[in-house]
């Protein structure tokens, strides 16, 4: 979360499915934020991914650890051969921190915010540009956003005339050639914010410096937790077991950000 938008508060979404063996009666999810239990709801969704919106006040400005834990309990079918595939599968591209959007300021902090947003939701980031763009100005770009977001966004190279189609964006960067070397985010008509570039001929990758696309000293800091060891990738396999009904634990490590 960033800092600064009182964020004390919120809307935790989780969108979710199980398969058909999970027993609805007895098998939920439970949530918990910082340590602090968010909630908890039986799953009785077998078809489409549901989305469950949970109420929490354990928010804080900057990183925040989600810790899920899914109990699952198998229908009973009769046979000398049965077996049971239970499982809950989360759609991240909807699930999360639901923010008004009017607290997303319009500085640095909230473009990443924006953005993002935008990269969870699987759309793109347009690059606004007339004409050739400098290759290096692009890799730099990419190279920030990736480092500050811990994930790769995808961009696309538009014009600056292309009408916008479907929903309007939360982010973008809009590239000018007036060559005055100047950067700056500011709120576009269309609500999104807009990281503007003017670059000068002969520009370092020390340039922008009123941009500061870096985290905010809030989201920079994790808290001081534990971190199990993972010496190996955890497969379907861990989880499978031939053996008359039993309790079976097995962890797996999620990581949202």
């Amino acid at each position: 979360m960033a800092p600064g938008r009182g964020a004390s508060s919120g809307d935790l979404v989780v969108a979710y499915r199980s398969s058909i063996n999970v027993l609805p009666e007895r098998s939920q999810l439970s949530l918990r934020v910082n340590g602090e239990l968010a909630g908890a709801f039986l799953l009785t969704s077998f078809a489409n991914f549901t989305p469950v919106t949970l109420r929490t006040s354990a928010l804080r400005p900057g990183l925040n650890r989600i810790q899920i834990d899914v109990a699952h309990h198998h229908r009973i079918f009769c046979g000398p051969e049965a077996s049971f595939a239970v499982w809950t599968e989360l759609l991240l591209p909807q699930s999360g921190v639901r923010v008004d959007t009017a607290r997303i300021g319009v500085d640095a902090a909230g473009f990443l915010a924006a953005v993002s947003a935008q990269v969870a939701s699987g759309a793109p980031i347009d690059i606004r540009a007339e004409g050739a763009l400098d290759p290096q100005l692009l890799r730099h770009l990419a190279s920030r956003l990736t480092g500050t977001l811990s994930a790769t966004p995808d961009f696309r190279i538009v014009s600056t005339w292309t009408p916008q189609t479907g929903a309007p964006p939360k982010a973008r960067i809009t590239v000018l050639q007036g060559g005055t070397g100047r950067a700056s985010i500011e709120q576009g008509g269309d609500g999104a914010v807009v990281l503007l570039l003017d670059p000068a001929s002969g520009w370092s990758c020390h340039w922008m410096p009123c941009c500061r696309l870096s985290r905010p000293a809030a989201m920079a800091t994790k808290p001081s937790c534990r971190r199990a060891p993972c010496p190996r990738a955890t497969g379907s396999g861990d989880a499978l077991c031939r053996s008359r009904p039993r309790r079976h634990h097995c962890p797996r490590p999620l990581h949202l950000a």
